[in-house]
């Protein structure tokens, strides 16, 4: 016969085993909802915090003139980046981009702005893009932690500043551009990739892979003519210096095709220190209007020759000085006599032509 106390005890381990039985299947069965049902949902949020998708930089078009001589390219070039590391202080992360300063030439404004992300645990920020090779092995060789590289390219015209107005230009950040570059930007910048990095905690890369490979951009031929080119920069910077002029501009073209052969304007700039000085930035050979005045004789000269409505031997007689036409008094600047259809010409003649 069971006495009071062993009934107690038997009642109390019953409902202990109970509890304990329920503990069990209410934890059982919350691991098979994470394992089993949550098991997809979990991997993804665990590989999204892990890892980025970033775009793969494709290599932009060359710009050619007429004979193949290259006007532009892209180089290789490293962008640095930099990222948060775990119990860094902000004296440390100050101290380190005094030395990147120093090497890359920040302004106070953009290391402001890259200590700003880092105590915002930004993941990624670009301290620098498109340095050149020679740059990023000096940064390199500092170790700096949480300072990392990637390939890109940079612009590179080998001529400097010939056909400066034609090129345009374009920066670093390829957010600004001008002439060809901007014009035919959609042929020359080709298709952009991808590709996923996979990152251990605190953001240091272990792995990536390509999900999207890039497509170069196709080179563009112009019709300029790199020789003639320097030729007419030269005489045409010597004729403004000559006579102390503020600017000067020249077109050659091809008078059967109307190809240009070259194009020239001043003040100019090197094109690879895109976008230059301000007074450099108008292209004056096509941007500036301003009348033909005597030149426009030749059209004139060369329409009435093509049908022809006066002969070579056929005189003017200019001796008045002036004449009026539709209301307007057209005068010469020196008063002539009796012209003949070159010396027109020769003379410049308002009255006559």
């Amino acid at each position: 016969m069971r006495t009071f106390y062993e009934s107690d005890i038997r009642k109390r381990t019953l409902v202990l085993s109970f509890f304990l039985a329920a503990w069990a299947a209410v934890a059982a069965l919350r691991l098979v909802q994470i394992q089993v049902f949550g098991h997809v949902r979990a991997k993804a949020a665990v590989i999204g915090q892990n890892r980025d998708k970033m775009p793969i930089e494709p290599w932009r078009g060359r710009i050619l003139d007429r004979y193949g001589e290259i006007l532009a390219c892209s180089l290789p070039a490293v962008s640095v980046n930099i990222r948060p590391v775990e119990r860094e202080t902000p004296t440390e992360e100050r101290k380190k981009l005094r030395s990147l300063q120093g090497l890359l030439g920040l302004s106070e404004k953009e290391v402001a702005t890259i200590l700003g992300r880092l105590k915002d645990k930004k993941p990624f920020t670009y301290v620098k893009q498109r340095i050149s090779v020679e740059e990023a092995a000096r940064v390199v060789s500092l170790k700096l932690p949480g300072v990392e590289f990637e390939p890109a390219t940079r612009r590179h015209y080998p001529l400097g500043s010939r056909a400066a107005h034609v090129l345009g230009g374009l920066s670093l950040t390829s957010d600004n551009k001008a002439g060809v570059e901007a014009r035919y930007d959609d042929v020359l910048k080709g298709e952009e990739g991808s590709k996923i990095v996979y990152q251990v905690r605190g953001g240091r890369e272990y792995q990536t892979q390509v999900i999207k490979s890039p497509v170069p951009g196709r080179d563009i031929v112009l019709t300029l003519d790199a020789t003639i080119q320097y030729y007419v920069e030269k005489e045409l910077t010597r004729a403004v210096a000559e006579h102390g002029a503020a600017w000067g501009a020249a077109i050659v073209m091809d008078p059967d095709s109307g190809e240009i052969l070259a194009l020239a304007s001043l003040p100019s700039y090197d094109v690879n220190d895109f976008p230059g000085p301000e007074n450099a930035w108008m292209n004056r050979a096509v941007q500036l209007s301003f009348e033909p005045g005597s030149t426009f004789k030749l059209v004139t000269a060369a329409a009435v020759r093509e049908r022809n409505r006066v002969g070579f031997g056929e005189v003017f007689d200019c001796s008045a000085g002036f004449i009026k036409v539709g209301g307007l008094t057209i005068t010469d600047h020196v008063r002539e006599n009796v012209l003949s259809f070159p010396q027109v010409l020769i003379k410049s003649s308002n009255v006559g032509t």
